[in-house]
């Protein structure tokens, strides 16, 4: 399955370059190691203890849900999505103290010893039409089993991360134009 995701780069003379061979291993073992955790109960410190996805409005959310449900089922992740608060809109940075907020709330004391992702998804993703309707967070990749999506290829190659991290959060910023 991972090998068929990388593809080897070649330069116009139809060398491989060394810089894109250790990209493509990195970045299959960075698949296998996800792959591993999929499916199963993730023992503390071996993953991300919390995963965090931020939508721009509740509807977003609800389908963001819907999404997750699946995943949940069957023990993939631990996500909490957080839906921006109704009136204006409040950006990255207002969402990021919202979810933070709403974190403590819920975990209390306890949050200062997790190690938290915090991914910023919301928008509606005008310029991916088939992104539109659940953002390209969700967006199928044509890899895995169950199929991969954004999602699970971003936390794949965020996987190294907890191991070498103190408690905190890592905030993953979407791009103004995309990811």
């Amino acid at each position: 399955m991972v090998r068929n995701v990388i593809r080897t780069v070649m330069d116009e003379q139809g060398r491989t370059d060394d810089s894109n061979i250790n990209l493509q291993e990195s970045t299959r073992e960075k698949l296998k190691k996800f792959d591993h955790l999929r499916g199963r109960d993730v023992r503390t410190g071996e993953f991300w203890d919390l995963v965090v996805i931020t939508a721009a409005d509740e509807e977003q959310k609800e389908a963001y849900e819907l999404q997750i449900s699946e995943k949940r089922r069957r023990n993939e992740l631990i996500i909490i999505i957080f839906a921006d608060p109704p009136g204006p809109k409040i950006g990255n940075g207002g969402s990021t103290l919202y979810s933070l907020k709403r974190l403590e709330e819920k975990y209390g004391q306890k949050l200062r010893g997790f190690k938290v992702i915090m991914i910023h998804a919301g928008g509606y993703s005008q310029r991916l039409p088939n992104a539109s309707a659940l953002g390209k967070i969700f967006t199928a990749l044509p890899v895995g089993n169950p199929i991969y999506q954004m999602l699970e290829l971003k936390l794949a190659m965020y996987i190294d991360f907890p191991l070498h991290m103190k408690p905190g959060v890592l905030l993953y910023r979407r791009a103004r134009h995309g990811y």
